[in-house]
């Protein structure tokens, strides 16, 4: 199956290469840009992910969600906390997929959506792990940092860097996790505050979006404006988190042409060995 969009993208030069911050938003938009259909292909496992979340939260009587006090009720925490696991894992996986079919254009290879998730299998271990891990964190923070750490949400697909070590340095988890703190030494805060604007930018357009999108049906109480609903603002998520995957990889790629003095002809050479 061919990509739909060319296999490299020549408007993207200089990566690898260190980036400031407004060279990783213009070279995330240009990798986003010119991979939007197969981004979007990608990420239509999250989508089925979050479909079936909300249909969980719809079949369960809102009694199971209710609030007393500051802590919801024993099945609401449990159902709140398997169904963040869910999406965070299936977007963790999506990202390592957009990872391998981003880095596989930069270079020239026409890697298809089908193509990536199947190089992303053997990986799936390690980023269940990754999930697993990424969702506790979560959960930590939203207790912390609410409602900072709603923002923070598209960064725990993966999460950020330890996703793209396991998808393109084929690592486990716990050396994905060794591989990405010596990445991040001395430059950890610098990569987090540039992922935290890109992610608190493509939250608030998320909402933003939606809200308008909404308008027409959130005048009219039935069944069919509730799934146009629920469908509007899934397509709209889908649409707006790869770019917050393109920003990872282009992060990663600034990490390790820092540390690592890694070009493209180097990349090329380590995707040509993946296969």
């Amino acid at each position: 199956m061919a990509p739909s969009e060319p296999a490299s993208s020549p408007s993207s030069p200089g990566l690898p290469a260190p980036q400031g911050f407004t060279d990783v938003i213009r070279n995330s938009w240009v990798l986003y840009r010119d991979n939007f259909v197969s981004l979007f292909l990608v990420f239509l496992a999250l989508a089925g992910a979050i479909l079936v979340v909300v249909v969980v939260q719809k079949a369960l009587p809102d009694s199971a969600f209710d609030v007393t006090g500051d802590a919801p009720t024993p099945l609401g925490a449990a159902v709140g906390v398997a169904l963040q696991l869910l999406q965070i894992v299936v977007g963790g996986i999506a990202v390592g997929a957009a990872t391998i079919l981003l880095t596989d254009r930069l270079v020239g290879k026409s890697t298809d959506p089908r193509g990536a998730y199947r190089q992303v299998r053997p990986r799936l271990g390690a980023l269940l792990a990754a999930g697993l891990a990424s969702t506790l964190l979560s959960v930590v923070l939203q207790k912390i940092l609410l409602p900072v750490a709603f923002f923070m949400q598209p960064l725990f697909y993966g999460p950020a860097i330890v996703a793209q070590v396991i998808a393109l340095e084929r690592m486990g988890f716990r050396s994905s996790l060794s591989r990405a703190g010596q990445l991040l030494h001395r430059d950890a805060a610098r990569t987090f505050m540039t992922l935290f604007v890109i992610s608190l930018g493509a939250s608030l357009l998320i909402i933003l979006s939606i809200g308008l999108a909404t308008v027409p049906f959130s005048q009219t109480a039935n069944a069919a404006s509730s799934v146009i609903n629920i469908l509007i603002q899934v397509v709209l998520l889908v649409s707006i988190v790869p770019f917050v995957a393109a920003a990872m990889l282009v992060a990663y790629l600034d990490l390790r042409a820092r540390k690592e003095n890694l070009g493209l002809t180097e990349l090329a050479t380590e995707r040509g060995r993946s296969g």
